[in-house]
């Protein structure tokens, strides 16, 4: 699998492609604005998952 094809899987990641902050994207992700997963056994400490074609959608929204 390419370097580029696999999901974003920290908040970090995900914040700094969206130009946003850490907060921003826990607080998206709990509104349903960002389409994330919940990585490994899904519980409280687990990383977001996201897919990258889905972020390139929302950065060109805006």
């Amino acid at each position: 699998m390419k370097p580029d094809a696999r999901p974003l899987k920290t908040v970090k990641c995900i914040a700094h492609e969206l130009g946003v902050s850490g907060a921003t994207v826990r607080r998206m992700a709990k509104a349903g604005v960002l389409p994330v997963s919940k990585s490994g056994c899904g519980g409280r400490t687990s990383a977001y998952e996201i897919a990258r074609e889905d972020l390139a959608r929302l950065k060109k929204k805006g």
